[in-house]
């Protein structure tokens, strides 16, 4: 009776532990291996850079085990050599820094980082060039022949905005015949305000200063191409750049205008573990109402239908392993990761 009960037990355990063995190996009983603890490398506070990386701060740290931290820089050029050396874990960047930072395009980067990777890209950077509302300029094909702000040394990206949206019409910096040098973008519009030149980058129609001018003499953003040919035109130029039309009522619009659009992007380095990059973007999707009270283009445009979209960069296979879950990760959104995984491959090296 008892060796009955002691064979049956062990049979048992037999059976338990093969369970076990089996669930190792099929990679089901294997707990996510998640850091402590994350920083994110991000723009200084009252950006929406700084309040996108507060929000993302709070929903992983509630969502997962780790605690994140954020850290207020003066942008990219710090963050990046800190994910080098590994004290700063994620950081935020636009489109546009993404692209140039990862091949190591002057004037912004000297060595490329190929290994940058995205988790989530936010649609939330809505940029344009104003002129004044008594001018006879309405689009920016009639940019040609008339002053712009230009240079911008202290923050070339702007320049690369300006490069970007003139791809919509069909143009480039080289159709522009007088080029103003100005340092940075607050220089650019004070140029503009007193007269030295016709049209500047302004940025989001939501800037505080813009309403300052709109209220001095009246301003207005040049419309872009929205078209498919002029969405092309601007995508083929930076992955992940597009034309968008932006509603009457948004910041200084008084109608719908078609400017620039881009993503504040969620960067890691591809040595991140694929449990920690997938943690994260889960977190983030399930939770990303929470990031709407935060700020207004948060609300308008940090949306599920949004933030799968190709990009500067490819993004981890934390990510794409969560997406492909969601069932939000199409073919042509693979292939697009694939030609950019190739393009950084070929960068390894150099």
């Amino acid at each position: 009776m008892r060796r009955g009960t002691a064979t049956s037990h062990i049979s048992w355990v037999s059976v338990a532990v093969l369970i076990l063995a089996l669930s190792f190996f099929l990679g089901g009983a294997a707990p996510p291996k998640l850091p402590r603890d994350l920083v994110i490398g991000t723009l200084t506070p009252g950006t929406t850079h700084y309040l996108g990386a507060s929000g993302v701060a709070k929903i992983v740290g509630a969502a997962t085990p780790m605690r994140v931290t954020v850290e207020a820089t003066r942008g990219p050029a710090v963050w990046l050599p800190r994910m080098v050396e590994g004290t700063v874990d994620l950081g935020t960047f636009s489109t546009i820094d993404g692209y140039y930072a990862a091949r190591g395009l002057p004037p912004l980067y000297k060595k490329p980082l190929p290994w940058l990777r995205t988790l989530q890209a936010v649609p939330i950077f809505n940029t344009g060039i104003i002129v004044r509302k008594t001018s006879n300029m309405s689009t920016l094909s009639d940019l040609k022949g008339k002053r712009i702000a230009w240079g911008y040394a202290g923050i070339p990206a702007s320049m690369f905005n300006v490069e970007a949206m003139l791809r919509s019409a069909g143009l480039t910096s080289k159709d522009l015949d007088t080029r103003v040098s100005v340092p940075g973008f607050d220089d650019g519009l004070t140029a503009f305000a007193d007269g030295r030149v016709d049209a500047t980058f302004a940025g989001s129609p939501a800037v505080a200063r813009l309403r300052e001018l709109d209220a001095a003499f009246g301003i207005r953003y040049l419309q872009g191409d929205c078209s498919a040919e002029g969405k092309k035109r601007v995508e083929d130029f930076i992955p992940g750049v597009t034309m968008m039309k932006q509603p009457a009522g948004y910041g200084v619009l008084k109608e719908e205008t078609c400017i620039l659009a881009m993503y504040m992007n969620l960067a890691v380095s591809k040595d991140m573990s694929d449990d920690a990059a997938y943690a994260i973007t889960k977190g983030l999707w399930e939770h990303m109402e929470e990031t709407h009270p935060i700020h207004a283009d948060f609300k308008r445009l940090w949306k599920r239908e949004n933030v799968v979209v190709g990009q500067s960069i490819p993004y981890h296979p934390g990510a794409v392993r969560f997406y492909k879950e969601a069932g939000v990760w199409a073919p042509a959104l693979e292939q697009h990761q694939q030609r950019m995984l190739k393009e950084l491959a070929a960068l390894e090296h150099k």
